[in-house]
Formats: structure tokens, sequence, C-alpha cells
């Protein structure tokens, strides 16, 4: 018979032994797993069932992350070709490349805005579609393919990702056209801006559950939020009425402030943004060209004002009582209004509106160095910035000129063109958005520069009868309600800004703004509207007619030589008109020709 060991220490009652002691806290472990898997296995076997059985997958249309998490592409391969992915469809045209790129391919990717997307119009009449035609017309030794990746409400910081997702499309060049778009999509989308990549992880790999998708659809979320003015697109535009005003939101208006120390983090941020895609594409050996833009100043007042602070009750009573009589004295003495500004500004420098209308008085009085140096007053001074900010040009000179990037001064060639050099309606159809013509002028002062770089092998010059029938023919390629549809679809885009509350500001108060109010209303085939402006400003001034005659060949120029016929003819028509009979006959014989 064997001993028992006298070291070894019996248990006392009630007592677990030292081996039992140790495997339990896993047992528990163990034990709390099967629990929780039991309790997960319905919703487990209804994951696999849904995916066996191919049901239950998300409806969304658009990213759910609105292009901040990189892991979601632009670009979707489909058999030999990339298409621009239906999740990403409300801020982009849709866009077809092929995979492979053919030997005799010049690939351009534009990356920017709504500006670079065509708004208020769509990838036909933008900037990257006239660049396209003139490559092709201008050298024959090349294919030459822009893909447009203008996205809405897009700024640098999303398009760092755009950059670098191209990157990999085997691009012979990238152009760069942004700036206007920082200050919004910083305040419209910080929360996905500050979220780690691990929590887009998490929150992408939790909308990707059919269970959850089923459920959303049932509770009636199974849709993008609205997070851009974006969800019409290639329909018809939605009623102004039926529209989701975004900067009435909580993140809109109020959610603007004067803010220093917010604008220079923007700033930096932008510098920062730009800097990195001028890396990815060094990086890809890909040559990049920076577009300075440009911006209404003449017929877009700042969209949120705000006063000093502090700002004393007093004061405000003394500065309301001055803009008010200057308001009323406009229409009647504009030196007497200006003093009555000046009042007012003496109390309160910094309000946005107050620069605006002091900017619209001297530009009535012929001071257009005055009134130029007060819009762009009041444009900074815009607490809701929708607008690039001359800081943000700056910042784009600096850094090309740091990297050796070529820069396209677009404002510049814009302002040159215009009365004063300040621009408005003449080429502007909104605060940012250039008319069919502007874009036309991006595409014709961006092609030199190719050529100038050594990209393509462009020849010098194209005929002004060859480009004016290239454009017209492509316009004539158009849907017949193409013009149309960018008016209403203007209408909408003021509504989702709110701009209505700004209307009396862009009222006409002399004939230069009701011509430009007219060619504004031309630009999307009103031609009644139109008419009805220019005969405004026939009135007040017969000798607009000169003004009248140069929109009509700048129409011409832009292969919209029906239109210009037409306004020709109306203008011979009008009595008001003091136009000689010689040039409006020698005009119309030149739009009568083929």
């Amino acid at each position: 018979m064997k001993v028992a060991n006298s070291n070894v220490e019996s248990p006392e009652p009630g007592q677990e032994s030292p081996s039992r002691s140790k495997r339990s806290p896993k047992r528990l472990w163990l034990f709390r797993l099967l629990f929780i898997a039991l309790g997960l296995s319905p919703f487990i076997l209804l994951e696999v069932g849904l995916r066996i059985f191919d049901v239950g997958e998300s409806k969304e249309s658009q990213d759910p992350f609105a292009g901040f998490n990189a892991r979601n592409p632009l670009f979707e391969k489909q058999g030999d070709v990339f298409r621009t992915s239906r999740f990403r469809g409300q801020y982009f045209n849709p866009q077809e490349f092929q995979a492979v790129k053919p030997d005799n391919q010049f690939r351009i990717f534009c990356l920017g805005g709504s500006t670079v997307y065509g708004q208020p119009f769509h990838e036909p009449t933008a900037f990257p579609k006239w660049l396209e035609l003139e490559l092709n017309e201008r050298q024959s030794d090349k294919d030459v393919k822009v893909v447009n990746c203008g996205g809405i409400s897009y700024a640098s910081h999303r398009l760092l990702h755009v950059a670098r997702e191209v990157a990999q499309y085997q691009p012979d060049l990238i152009v760069l056209a942004t700036g206007h778009n920082e200050f919004l999509e910083d305040r419209t989308y910080y929360s996905l801006k500050s979220q780690s990549a691990t929590e887009q992880l998490a929150r992408q790999s939790i909308l990707s559950l059919r269970t959850v998708a089923l459920v959303r659809r049932w509770l009636g979320k199974d849709q993008a939020p609205d997070l851009a003015p974006a969800s019409e697109t290639r329909s018809a535009p939605a009623k102004v009425e039926d529209v989701h005003t975004r900067l009435d939101e909580r993140t809109g208006y109020a959610s603007f402030k004067r803010d220093p120390e917010w604008h220079a983090r923007v700033i930096a941020e932008f510098a920062r943004m730009v800097r990195e895609i001028a890396l990815v594409c060094d990086s890809a050996s890909t040559p990049l060209i920076l577009v300075n833009l440009g911006s209404n100043l003449r017929d877009c007042p700042p969209l949120k004002s705000g006063h000093k602070e502090p700002f004393t009750i007093e004061e405000e009573r003394q500065w309301r009582r001055a803009f008010d009589q200057a308001d009323a004295l406009e229409a009647t003495d504009l030196k007497a209004a200006l003093d009555a500004y000046r009042e007012a500004e003496s109390i309160d420098p910094d309000y946005a509106l107050l620069q605006y209308r002091m900017a619209r008085v001297f530009d009535r009085l012929g001071d257009f160095d005055a009134a130029r140096d007060y819009y762009l007053r009041s444009k900074a001074a815009d607490i809701c910035p929708l607008r690039m900010f001359d800081r943000l040009n700056e910042v784009q000179f600096q850094i090309a000129k740091e990297t050796g990037t070529p820069i396209v001064d677009y404002r510049n060639e814009i302002e040159k063109l215009s009365p004063g050099g300040i621009p408005g309606f003449d080429w502007y159809v909104d605060h940012v958005h250039p008319g069919i013509g502007g874009h036309q002028r991006m595409a014709g002062i961006i092609a030199p520069v190719i050529g100038r770089e050594k990209l393509l092998p462009i020849h010098s010059d194209w005929p002004q009868a060859e480009r004016r029938a290239a454009y017209a023919k492509h316009i004539d390629s158009l849907p017949g309600n193409y013009l149309t549809n960018g008016g209403r679809r203007v209408e909408w885009l003021d509504a989702w800004a709110n701009r209505q509350r700004l209307l009396l500001e862009t009222v006409p108060r002399d004939a230069p703004g009701y011509v430009r109010q007219g060619m504004r209303r031309y630009e999307f085939a009103n031609e009644d509207g139109a008419w009805e402006s220019f005969t405004s400003a026939l009135r007040l001034n017969p000798n607009s007619t000169s003004a009248l005659i140069g929109y009509a060949r700048e129409l011409h120029g832009q292969g919209r030589t029906a239109h210009a016929r037409k306004l020709i003819d109306r203008l011979a028509a009008t009595p008001q008109a003091n136009a000689p009979a010689l040039e409006l006959e020698t005009l119309r014989a030149t739009l009568a020709k083929p």
C-alpha cells in the first residue's frame, strides 16, 4: 500500500482544489462566450441566409462617408472600364475610361468642386469637356481623354483622397481647381472629417450587414443623408419649394461665426492639402496644373454679416439710423448716400453688407478702384464664406512657386474682361459658378499651358472660325432643355443657400445692372426675361446698345449664334436702341453666315 505524501495539504471542507481554481476563470469565460454566441446565433443565421439568397442589400445610392473614407473609391472597375461608383453619384458626374490606357491616349483628370462638375449645368459644358475638345482639335499626336472628377461641395481634404486614387489610373496630367468649399466642408462635415480610420472601418462594417440594411429600410433610413446640394443631377431639377435648405439647418448659417482662429486653421489645412496633392502627383511622376479660381463680386452680396463685438445698444441704434438713411438716399443722391454709409462705417467698419452697399455706390459713381476694394472687403468679411478668400488665392500661388507647379490664373483672366475689373453676372451665374462662356475661357487658358510645359505638341493658335464651329457643334448636341434646366437648377441652389433673403440686394439699380441681369437670363435661354432686362437698360441709357452688341458677339464666339442673331434682331427693332444702322447690319450679316 502506498503512503500518501504528508507534505500535500488537503483542501479544507467547502474549498476548491488549486487546480480547479485555476481552471474556473477560463471555464467562466467560455460559458460567457457560449451564451453570447447562442444569443447572436439567430442574427448570424439570418445574415448568412440573407446573403445566400441575396436579400436585403443596402439600397443606398450615396456614399455614407461623403468621400472622407478612402476605402470607398470614386471609380469601380466594370469589365474593361472604370465607371463612377453608384455610391458617389450624388456628388459626381458619371464618367468612364478604359482600365488599360490605350497607347495613343493622353489621359487628364480634373479635380475640384462644383465648378469642375459644371454646376448649374453638368459635365457636357464644364471646362474639362471644353479642354478635351480643344486639345483634340489643336494637336493630332494623341487622343486626349479628360475625366471630370469635380465633386459638389468637395474641398481639398476630400480631393486628396481622389488624387491618391486617380494617380493609380495612368494619368498623364492632373488639373486641380479648388478653393471655394474649404469653409463649407469644414462646417458641414466636421464630424466625418474628425473620425479616425478605426471609427470609419467599424461604421463601414456595420452598414455593410444585410440585417442592418433591412432594419434601416424598415425605419426609412436606407438613404444617404442630405450632405450636399446635389440630390437632383441628371433628372429634372427639384422644385424649389421641395428643397431641403442646408444652410438653414443647425450646421448652416447659425454655425458660421466670426472666428479668426478657425479661419487661420482652415487656411493652413488648405495649404497642407494642396501640398499633399502636389506630393501625390510628384510620387506618381504625374504633372500637376493648378487653377486659380475667381468669383462674382459685383452681383453677389455677402451671405451673412455680423457686427463687431462688443456692440452696444446705442451704437447699434446710431449705426442702423445711418444705414437706413443711406439706403433711402441711394435712389436719389448717391453722394449723400455714400456720406451716410461712411457714418455707419465709422461706427462698425466690419459689417459685410455695409461694405457691399458702399462698393455698389462707388460702382455707380464710376469709381471702380474704390468699388473693387470694397467688394473685396465685403467678400473677406462675409461670415459664411462660400467664395474663395484672397488668402487662399495667395496660398496657391505660394505653393506653385515653392513646388515649381504651373498655375493658370482664371480669376485674373475674367477680371481683365470685366468692366472696371469687377466680374458679376456677365461671367458668373451665381456666387462662383461660371457661365458656359466662362468655362470655355478656362479651357482656353489651360490648353496653352499644357503646350508650354511640353506635355502635348499643341498648335500655337486655333482659328476663331474653327473654334466657333467646334463649340457650335458641341452645343447643338445638347438636349433641347439643357440650358433651361440649368436656370431651374440655379433657383434650386439659391434655395439651398437661402439666398432669397438677399434678393433685393441684387435687383438692378442702373443700366449696367440690367444688362448683366439680362446676360444671366440669356445664359439659361430665357430670352423673353433677358429682353425685359435689356429693355430696362435701354430705357435708362440708350448707349447700353454697345454692351448688348458686345454680348451678341460673345454669344457668337461661344457657338450660340442663333441666340446672338435673335438678340440683334430684337435690338434692331427697338426704338430705344441707339445703335448705328450700319454696325447692326454688318453684324447681322456676320451672324447669318453658316
